[in-house]
């Protein structure tokens, strides 16, 4: 399985991130992280959206890939899907052919660059074959934003995190969809 984590850094509080590096976290453990398994990359996107690497096949090197500081900035959700698409599983940092393909984004859904850009992005990964679910995070989401995101119009594509306490439940959850 080839896992594109794409995290809103965007102009948010530090109880947002808390959230966000909690969930990861928790969400991290629970997967078989190895180089013939669950392959993850790493993309922040704020201004401007930052393709990490697609290569992490242990948790020490995700871990230091999560070690990032609060960007703060406009949140532009185009960027962040454009560079999926382009690079993490089409182009230069290696598409495996027999890996199931998974977006996970976690994000409050409060974009203010064009939120209606990133569809036809996301739509060029489904096209692909890519399961996408969307993690709000926070107490302030745009609901309609994170359902445009999601591969479905249903809950089964969308947690919601709105506090520490739903972190383990909400990882948990995601687990049991995508494994």
């Amino acid at each position: 399985m080839d896992i594109a984590l794409i995290l809103d850094i965007s102009g948010n509080d530090e109880y947002y991130y808390e959230l966000l590096l909690k969930f990861v976290t928790q969400l991290l453990q629970g997967l078989p992280i190895d180089a013939e398994l669950t392959r993850v990359g790493i993309i922040t996107y704020a201004d401007n959206s930052i393709v990490n690497d697609f290569s992490y096949s242990t948790m020490q090197q995700i871990e230091n890939a999560l070690a990032f500081s609060l960007e703060g900035g406009k949140t532009n959700p185009k960027g962040d899907v454009e560079l999926a698409f382009d690079n993490v599983f089409v182009g230069k940092l290696g598409e495996r052919k027999d890996a199931s393909k998974i977006v996970i984004v976690l994000t409050d859904g409060n974009s203010d660059m064009q939120p209606e850009s990133a569809l036809p992005e996301t739509d060029n990964l489904r096209g692909l074959g890519t399961q996408f679910y969307v993690v709000a995070i926070g107490p302030d989401i745009n609901a309609n934003e994170i359902n445009r995101l999601a591969t479905t119009d249903d809950a089964s594509h969308v947690i919601y995190v709105t506090s520490s306490a739903s972190v383990l439940d909400g990882a948990s959850t995601l687990l049991s969809w995508i494994c």
